[in-house]
């Protein structure tokens, strides 16, 4: 028969474990709002969600809360703000505050049972981001198939490193060397650093890839090298100009009927 030196040894290598997995899920709940919010936007590119995660990312879940209650259904930003008082409770304050119901298991069962309520609030939430994400991939063309390989691959594959490059700031200006149609009829355009850049939300965004053999030059070719603004200013989402230093105009915008994006060239210059 287990002594009561036993039940306490083991009910408190017991809280610790639940704090560890509470810990866990408030860490799952940061990833999925960082996905979230990498994710929100009509016709996303890998490109702009990989600026997005590795921009997201190192931030604190304060402000991660704040911005998703922008895409999250109202009914669920009470719960986003007593997750975030928790988990800042775990972090900064759980041990000062409870270390003195460490000695009886009467106190360390209240515990467990506070650690699981945390578990459960923080669970919760993740798989709410989950769900929103997997319908966003949906939406956006993602598959079953492909969606399930993917999960598979993440449980046993640590995930790829994040570009190392940053996000073009608001007045940064590209010297675009070649431009090119891909297979599937988007642009990318090859700067005088050998970056690769695709069209985004709000101007030029990453391109995560290299170039392929079936790929055309772009018919504005004849026009470049040339200056452009990588993020025009007072762009809206998918509605915007990028107006090139040769004098011509690539311009996005959403097709109404699908909400798709589509692109359009303006030739303004003469070839040289």
């Amino acid at each position: 028969m287990s002594t009561e030196s036993d039940e306490t040894s083991d009910a408190t290598r017991d809280v610790y474990a639940h704090f560890g997995l509470a810990y866990f899920f408030a860490e799952c709940l940061f990833q999925g709002l960082v996905n979230i919010l990498a994710t929100n936007g009509v016709g996303i590119t890998r490109g702009s969600v990989e600026e997005r995660m590795k921009q997201f990312s190192k931030c604190t879940l304060g402000p991660l809360v704040e911005a998703a209650k922008f895409t999250i259904p109202s009914e669920h930003h009470g719960d986003l703000d007593r997750a975030l008082e928790r988990r800042n409770f775990l972090a900064h304050g759980f041990w000062y505050q409870r270390v003195h119901q460490m000695t009886t298991l009467s106190d360390l069962a209240e515990l467990q049972r506070e650690l699981i309520a945390d578990q459960e609030r923080f669970r919760a939430l993740s798989e709410l981001a989950d769900a929103i994400v997997s319908q966003r991939l949906r939406l956006a063309g993602v598959s079953e198939e492909e969606f399930t390989a993917a999960y598979e691959a993440a449980q046993t594959n640590a995930p790829e490193p994040f570009l190392d490059r940053e996000p073009p700031k608001a007045k940064t200006k590209l010297r675009v060397l070649r431009a090119w149609v891909t297979a599937s009829g988007g642009l990318v355009f090859r700067d005088d650093s050998a970056q690769l850049w695709q069209l985004g939300e709000r101007g030029l965004c990453w391109y995560v890839g290299d170039v392929e053999a079936g790929w055309n030059d772009a018919p504005f070719s004849d026009l470049l090298p040339a200056f452009v603004p990588a993020r025009p200013p007072c762009s809206q989402s998918w509605c915007y100009s990028l107006e090139f230093s040769t004098g011509f105009k690539v311009r996005a915008s959403i097709n109404e009927q699908n909400q798709l994006p589509r692109v359009s060239v303006h030739r303004a210059a003469s070839p040289r």
